[in-house]
């Protein structure tokens, strides 16, 4: 993985909790992210939040960032930069899955801006992504919603 050419990410972005996840995570995923922000135009930053790359969860957890589970990290969450309303969330979502994303999840309340978890799961399709939102409710928690219902916030 080391000897992989990314233009737009170095491996010392996805250090996180002091341990260093690039060489864990998946080749597609490292690609797609790269191709995305590309196509972006804007810089895509990768959530300083320990658990943003990989965790070590467990086997049995499901989760995409779950390196316990797969054996490689194929889940980042990022930031990307220029997401200020649903029409350009709305832009970005489109990008990632025409490129092949195939877990996809917008957050509109994370801090200190918009959210998108991107993955490279394997119960999915390219172009027919996992897709789903993650919004505050009035006590301020997170809960899970459509893909939809996460873009009416941000409208």
């Amino acid at each position: 993985v080391y000897g992989m050419k990314l233009y737009y990410f170095t491996p010392q972005e996805f250090v996180r909790g002091g341990v260093e996840w690039y060489p864990h995570i998946d080749r597609r995923l490292l690609v797609l992210l790269d191709a995305l922000r590309h196509q972006w135009g804007h810089p895509i930053r990768i959530s300083p939040v320990n658990g943003a790359v990989g965790r070590k969860m467990g086997r049995g957890k499901l989760s995409q960032h779950n390196i316990s589970e797969w054996g490689e990290v194929r889940a980042v969450d990022t930031l990307p930069e220029g997401l200020k309303d649903s029409a350009d969330a709305s832009v970005f979502l489109h990008l990632a899955t025409s490129l092949g994303f195939t877990g996809i999840g917008l957050y509109p309340n994370w801090t200190p801006s918009v959210g998108v978890h991107l993955d490279t799961r394997h119960d999915a399709h390219p172009g027919q992504p996992a897709t789903w939102g993650g919004v505050n409710n009035a006590l301020g928690q997170q809960k899970y919603v459509s893909l939809n219902d996460a873009l009416e916030v941000m409208a």
